[in-house]
């Protein structure tokens, strides 16, 4: 059995696909899976036990060439766009599966040539807002689509990324002891916010807590405008893998509604989230920390300030819940 799997999107997104590439090993364990990834996300599935090839998707006619000497028997697709679905049709696969949003028409449209086993999604981000409704998580809706694919019910509902032991004792060097607060930068720190605000904050927060930031290389000019206490240790031009280990040595995750949310969920720590307020409904439900505690605010609340501290402390104790849970 060949599969390939189709994630051409970002770093979060591919995370929170890991429990689907788990079960679909579970189901098929004699079977090879390729996954065809982007540039952006394919340090996830680095060292992954439940992946045995791993390419950056590539539209040019020799590339597509040497899909289809691949010759799948099932290719799933998992994320939602025509570009993923053209993918997938151009793979050849006898099955091609992808689930689609109905609010979506041309894509919803072409997905009818491209694919031959789809899961329609029903919840329309846009009206949202004014008629509430449960949202399935972006986990869930992953699964979903598994069990439509094998026919089989899913078991395996933790994230998963590997990280080597080395990269494990490379952050508790870094990082000795307890009691660590991840502040995760992003350009949405600095984007409608009042200026001095995330500099603030951690002014703040380094009071009550250790801090370290972390950010990507995308970010490092814009955190080196910012004036940080001292004590704070900034982590820049990583490894995916080392990331996952210094998140994995704090007590809390603050960050704005980027791949650090699930990185973070992904080794068990509690998350503070600021999401945009646009869909925010949808968002807060569908992108939400998986299996972990965590708080979501709004990222134009009047009092943010105020609230981030009061969450953080709430919140303070939570992986030590986390670890004894896991102990019973």
């Amino acid at each position: 059995m060949r599969i390939g799997i189709i994630r051409l999107d970002k770093i979060g997104d591919l995370i929170l696909t890991t429990p689907a590439l788990v079960n679909l090993k579970k189901i098929y364990p004699e079977s090879s899976i390729t996954a065809y990834v982007s540039s952006r996300n394919q340090k996830v599935l680095q060292g992954s036990p439940y992946v045995n090839q791993i390419h950056v998707w590539n539209w040019s006619l020799d590339f597509i060439q040497k899909v289809r000497r691949e010759k799948f028997d099932i290719v799933v697709v998992f994320s939602p766009t025509t570009e993923s679905y053209l993918a997938a049709f151009l793979s050849g696969a006898r099955v091609r599966a992808g689930y689609i949003y109905t609010s979506r028409i041309l894509t919803r449209f072409f997905s009818l040539f491209m694919l031959n086993k789809r899961l329609m999604c029903q919840v329309d981000q846009k009206d949202l807002e004014q008629n509430p409704r449960t949202v399935p998580h972006e986990v869930e809706q992953n699964l979903a689509l598994v069990e439509k694919v094998s026919g089989d019910k899913t078991t395996e509902k933790e994230l998963f990324i590997f990280v080597p032991q080395s990269e494990k004792n490379w952050a508790e060097n870094q990082l000795p002891g307890k009691g660590w607060l991840c502040v995760h930068f992003s350009k949405a720190w600095i984007e409608g916010l009042p200026d001095g605000f995330l500099a603030a904050l951690i002014q703040t927060l380094a009071e009550r807590k250790k801090i370290f930031l972390t950010c990507g290389p995308d970010e490092a000019f814009w955190i080196s405008k910012i004036i940080l206490p001292d004590s704070v240790k900034k982590f820049e031009n990583l490894s995916f893998q080392q990331w996952a280990a210094l998140i994995s040595r704090a007590d809390l995750c603050l960050s704005t509604n980027t791949g650090a949310v699930h990185l973070a969920a992904s080794q068990k720590t509690p998350v503070l989230a600021i999401f945009e307020s646009q869909f925010f409904n949808y968002h807060k439900q569908r992108w939400c920390p998986w299996k972990v505690p965590y708080a979501i605010l709004r990222k134009d609340d009047i009092d943010l300030m105020n609230r981030i501290l009061n969450e953080v402390q709430v919140l303070n104790h939570a992986k030590e819940n986390i670890s004894s849970n896991m102990q019973l």
